[in-house]
């Protein structure tokens, strides 16, 4: 068998075949938003997160901008890169800050923010994780609370369990932005909860919020 003569051909390492994948990626999503003056934002996304994350979000960006909902496609996708972000980082607080957590969201008006909040030492606690997801450290805001998550869902199990056991029926939900609990009483049990209130044989604590309904919510029916 005749040898091959000459330099052996160097083929692309797989590092470069990603980044022409990447590259593709870009300028597909510049093609199907119609936005071919964001490639360089859209180059650094593709760049920074999973392929089949950004066709989840690309579809859903789609969906609504055909609706007028999303004005500017390069700032979605942003958004939604980030939010999934917040995700990962809402998961590891939960898992390590049970003590302190006191509550997260995000706000998109009037602008764009994480809010995350603890019952103490905010931005201590804080700084590390800010370090480990930098793509968030200009979004996030932290703020103080004086119960904890894990604390009002403590408080919410004990008074629907209290309530119930008087023969009054509620419903209940934990409200983050206030850092409270809120009971939902039928208008037709509000008098028999009052006066238990009244009379003392049931004291609320400071973070629950009582408020009078037409009707509760019908519970899901057993298939």
């Amino acid at each position: 068998m005749e040898k091959s003569r000459g330099k052996i051909k160097k083929y692309p390492e797989p590092e470069r075949y990603r980044a022409r994948e990447k590259e593709m990626l870009a300028t597909e999503i510049a093609e199907e938003l119609n936005d071919s003056h964001s490639l360089g934002a859209f180059q650094t996304i593709a760049n920074k997160t999973p392929e089949q994350q950004i066709r989840i979000f690309l579809s859903i960006i789609k969906d609504t901008y055909l609706i007028g909902k999303i004005k500017k496609s390069r700032g979605a996708m942003e958004r939604f890169r980030l939010q999934d972000i917040a995700g990962e980082l809402s998961e590891e607080l939960i898992a390590k800050e049970t003590d302190t957590l006191a509550g997260y969201w995000i706000e998109h008006t009037p602008k764009f923010k994480l809010v995350i909040l603890f019952t103490r030492d905010a931005e201590d606690i804080i700084r590390p994780y800010l370090q480990k997801y930098k793509e968030l450290s200009s979004i996030i805001e932290v703020g103080t609370a004086k119960y904890s998550l894990t604390e009002i869902g403590n408080i919410q199990e004990e008074v629907s369990s209290s309530v119930g056991s008087m023969g009054i029926p509620v419903d209940s939900a934990i409200d983050v932005y206030k850092n409270c609990v809120k009971v939902y009483v039928a208008e037709e049990d509000w008098t028999k909860l009052n006066r238990a209130l009244s009379e003392g044989k049931m004291v609320l604590p400071d973070c629950v919020e009582v408020e009078t309904v037409d009707s509760l919510a019908e519970p899901a029916a057993e298939n």
